[in-house]
């Protein structure tokens, strides 16, 4: 696989060239289009966030408080799944181990499956709470909504350059 840096990449690119079977400094260009599609989804949930407002989501994490009672062990073993997947999925893709190769597949179907379910039972009132807080101060606010769409804007370009 060629690495290439990110003038010759745009150069490659401007020439009409898909950049498949190249690395972007030394990360495959598919990861670097994966990585780009989670950073568009998380500058997007930074604005839904905002459009429900504290209000809302204060409101959200008391009625899951009053439903929901997930047991210690199980919130343990799903985060436990997670780190877990999320280690093994990290060190398959960056760093060339041949004995983590056979992971990559189950750590990244782990981290898709357990990431819901562990987000769900892990919010909370708490966890509404903060964020909720966060969205109330005009300060915080800005700086996440500048970053959102900064994080939005870099994501879209490197999405673009991959495609």
């Amino acid at each position: 696989m060629q690495s290439i840096g990110l003038g010759e990449a745009l150069s490659v690119w401007f020439s009409g060239q898909k950049l498949d079977g190249m690395a972007l400094y030394g990360l495959s260009t598919v990861w670097w289009s994966r990585i780009a599609k989670i950073a568009t989804y998380a500058a997007g949930l930074v604005v839904v966030l905002d459009i429900i407002g504290p209000e809302r989501i204060r409101a959200y994490g008391r009625r899951l408080k009053r439903r929901v009672n997930t047991p210690q062990w199980l919130e343990a073993t799903l985060a436990l799944i997670f780190i877990s997947a999320s280690l093994a999925a990290f060190l398959s893709a960056f760093i060339e181990f041949r004995f983590l190769e056979p992971l990559r597949l189950p750590a990244v179907i782990a981290l898709f499956a357990v990431t819901p379910v562990g987000a769900l039972l892990g919010f909370d009132e708490q966890s509404a709470s903060v964020i909720a807080t966060v969205l109330e101060s005009p300060r915080t606010v800005r700086v996440v909504r500048i970053a959102s769409l900064s994080l939005l804007s870099a994501a879209f370009f490197v999405d673009l350059l991959t495609s």
